[in-house]
């Protein structure tokens, strides 16, 4: 005879179980209609974004969107251009893995597309991150032969040169090496909007509550492309290398993180890895503070006020919202 805590236990477990299954099933996109058992902590939290009272607070969500887009476009050899977001669903945790579902255009046959991205955040406060699914829905079968795990569960395989920590900010000299670095027209800048798409990446990587306000006010002033030191012609096919560093001098961030100079005059330096493989596309970046060098292995610390919006948006996950 079992006793009612052990049959709480069991019962709490199946329903666990029963949860990811049909989370599994669409991988984590489509589960508009599986609820959340209770005492949940590991959950996903979905968010329809095409809700009356929807309001997009932070452009996260919108911008993995366009990074997935980036993702598909690169290896597709497509021109696919955002629309709209259709819904999210994301991990109930500070590092988070996100499950989009949007709608794109091809700028070729304007033809509309709904397109589903999974995005895997690594750790918290840089730019660091897997997209580990960028697909045109109902094009590719799910698969639920292999285990479904919620959270990040890979990275695109790299050689030693695009491994560790970003390296130091090059000197003059080493901008003018042309066997390992192209240096960007405006042109380029123009035409390629992957590198904007870049620098409010590593942004919002510190800054999570930023809106696209914020962002507009960026202006790139400088952009350098990276590669092992390797006779590229022209030099400009550096900027579609699967694996690269891309160096952006910029301004306009009007708010600081703490210990930094406050202005959008100041000039700041963001640096953003690239890698693809046949499975990932993992980008990891971030951008100078002050005198400081760029360093993924320092923990993070969160700006002014947003540790408090962070509880803020913990604490209303515990009860239903539409954003």
């Amino acid at each position: 005879m079992t006793s009612l805590l052990e049959d709480d236990r069991k019962d709490f477990f199946r329903g666990q179980m029963n949860y990811w299954r049909q989370i599994a099933e669409s991988d984590g996109f489509d589960i508009n209609d599986v609820p959340v058992p209770r005492g949940t902590r590991a959950g996903l939290w979905s968010v329809n974004c095409q809700h009356p009272r929807f309001r997009l607070r932070a452009c996260l969500p919108k911008i993995y969107a366009l990074l997935g887009l980036h993702r598909y476009n690169m290896l597709k050899g497509t021109n696919f251009q955002h629309h709209d977001l259709l819904k999210y669903n994301k991990s109930m945790n500070c590092v988070r893995s996100y499950y989009i579902t949007s709608v794109a255009v091809d700028l070729s046959s304007h033809l509309q597309k709904t397109f589903q991205i999974r995005i895997d955040e690594k750790s918290y406060g840089d730019l660091d991150l897997t997209v580990s699914i960028a697909r045109i829905k109902d094009e590719e079968k799910v698969t639920t032969k292999k285990r479904f795990i919620h959270h990040f569960h890979g990275e695109a395989d790299a050689d030693e040169f695009y491994q560790g920590p970003l390296p130091d900010w090059p000197s003059v000299d080493d901008f003018n090496d042309q066997k390992r670095f192209y240096l960007v027209t405006e042109s380029d800048i123009q035409s390629n909007d992957w590198i904007r798409l870049y620098l409010n990446l590593a942004v919002c990587g510190r800054r999570k509550m930023t809106s696209e306000n914020d962002l507009s006010k960026l202006q790139i002033l400088k952009v350098a492309i990276g590669t092992k030191k390797e006779d590229v012609q022209p030099p400009s096919r550096r900027l579609e290398a699967k694996s690269a560093y891309v160096y952006i001098t910029f301004k306009g961030l009007d708010r600081a993180p703490i210990g930094d100079e406050i202005g959008e005059h100041v000039e700041r330096k963001a640096i953003v890895r690239r890698v693809i493989d046949e499975y990932y596309f993992t980008l990891l970046g971030g951008f100078s503070i002050g005198e400081n060098a760029l360093n993924t292995d320092k923990p993070a610390t969160l700006s002014s006020g947003e540790d408090q919006a962070l509880d803020n948006e913990h604490s209303s996950e515990k009860r239903p919202r539409v954003d």
